[in-house]
């Protein structure tokens, strides 16, 4: 019998994680729009869609939050008229 997968952290159960996700989101306001863009290549694993500066650091916080913490479930994801993962 298999065991069901953990489901990640929620924020708040774990603090060194938490913090680190912090670090990773503060450090994005200092990145050039280019190490934005390496970025983005490295979490979303396709060149990045513009060179905006507030829509890049917007999407890759929400990806370092879904990779760390999940995202969001179907349900939530339907009600948002979002379909499948959270690239581009």
């Amino acid at each position: 019998m298999t065991s069901a997968p953990a489901s990640p952290p929620r924020p708040g159960e774990h603090p060194a994680i938490d913090q680190t996700v912090l670090s990773r989101l503060a450090a994005l306001k200092s990145m050039s729009v280019n190490g934005l863009k390496e970025e983005w290549e490295r979490l979303f694993a396709t060149g990045a869609p513009n060179n905006s500066r507030s829509y890049l650091e917007i999407r890759i916080a929400y990806r370092i939050q879904e990779l760390t913490h999940g995202g969001l479930s179907k349900k939530r994801r339907g009600m948002c008229g979002v379909s499948g993962s959270s690239q581009g």
